[in-house]
């Protein structure tokens, strides 16, 4: 009897230990099937975006670059997203002229693990940057120009500001309608500057402008000047001559030196022509040089010591005659955005005789829209 009890319990000891053996091996035959199932859906879900892409290449050889767009972004759906992808995209955007739409498509590959990828990010948004903020279609644009400053002489604080509205007329012209608005707190006080220099006074009116060469351009514009101190409106008109054109300035993105210290200079010159209703005419030269080094340069920033030297006159009877002789420092905290604060000091002489220790903080900005 009690060897048949010890049989029995061995029996079911060996029972238990088969089944404890051999329960892993069922659950990994009942659960490896939906294991090896999702890998299969996953690798087919890749290879069904990458089919998207190659949809979108064929779409976009025929020239269908809306479809294309709409298999890419199918394609980043599925998980097959790429840099290379987003160049891709980035590509066919400027393909349809959509230049905003290619900045930031650009500038998701801006942070890249890649160096590469970076680099390329870089030069396209440097390319494409004057389109960052247009909302427009072409050929219609709209901008604005601000600069708000204090200058020592008089303690004169100012603020100039122009907004245009208009269209493109091929690659080199535009007309557009203006406003624009000049204040200080010293006008016709602050000595030695010409009357125009600082001024309160609105604008508005029509203007057209052609480029001549790449730096040189010729302008007019006719409008409604409003003299805000003597609370009167003239007619006016403009035309003139503007040059610019600067060297070694442009940011290169290989770069790795953040120290560059290399040389940079900018030049800009203007002829004006102007008259208002009250046959006030005068036609007015000005020069500026701006030598300098370039001290700091990363891909956001930069920091510039410049040497400023300015000319200007009336050629009718040089009464406002002026010069000036500064150092500065400009920093441009972003390049993506156009914002730069400037700060300057040196001497201004005048025609007359005679000369001031001048100082200049000014903060400019610029955006297109």
């Amino acid at each position: 009897m009690l060897y048949s009890n010890q049989k029995k319990i061995q029996g079911i000891a060996l029972g238990l230990a088969v089944a404890l053996v051999l329960a892993p091996g069922a659950a990994v035959a009942e659960s490896s099937p939906s294991f090896f199932k999702l890998a299969q859906a996953q690798v087919g879900v890749k290879q069904n975006g990458q089919s998207w892409i190659k949809k979108g290449d064929q779409l976009r050889s025929e020239g269908k670059h809306e479809e294309a767009l709409q298999a890419y972004r199918k394609a980043e759906s599925l998980g097959a997203g790429s840099d290379q992808l987003t160049f891709t995209i980035g590509d066919t955007y400027k393909e349809m002229g959509r230049e905003r739409d290619a900045y930031w498509e650009f500038s998701k590959a801006d942070n890249s693990k890649n160096y590469e990828s970076r680099m390329i990010a870089c030069e396209q948004m440097q390319e494409l940057g004057y389109a960052r903020n247009k909302y427009f279609k072409d050929p219609y644009f709209a901008d604005l120009s601000t600069t708000v400053g204090w200058q020592s002489i008089g303690n004169t604080a100012y603020v100039d500001v122009l907004a245009r509205y208009g269209r493109y007329v091929g690659d080199d012209a535009e007309v557009y309608a203006y406003a624009g608005l000049a204040r200080d707190n010293r006008s016709g006080l602050v000595g030695g500057f010409p009357e125009f220099f600082y001024e309160n006074v609105a604008r508005i009116g029509v203007g057209a402008n052609k480029g001549l060469t790449d730096h040189l351009s010729v302008y007019a514009e006719a409008g409604v000047y409003r003299d805000l101190i003597e609370h009167r409106s003239l007619n006016e008109f403009n035309v003139g001559l503007e040059y610019y054109r600067d060297w070694n300035m442009e940011y290169d993105c290989r770069s790795t030196d953040t120290r560059p210290n290399r040389f940079i200079f900018s030049l800009y010159s203007s002829v004006t022509y102007s008259a208002l209703e009250d046959n006030d005419e005068r036609i007015d030269f000005e020069i500026t040089a701006r030598p300098g080094i370039r001290m700091v340069e990363t891909r956001k920033t930069n920091v510039d010591a410049f040497l400023h030297i300015s000319y200007g006159t009336d050629f009718e009877e040089h009464l406002d005659t002026y010069s000036e002789l500064s150092v500065g420092v400009r920093w441009v905290p972003n390049r993506n955005y156009d914002f730069a604060i400037e700060a300057r000091t040196g001497r201004n002489f005048y025609e007359e005789g005679g000369s001031d220790s001048s100082s200049v903080i000014e903060l400019q900005h610029y955006v297109s829209w």
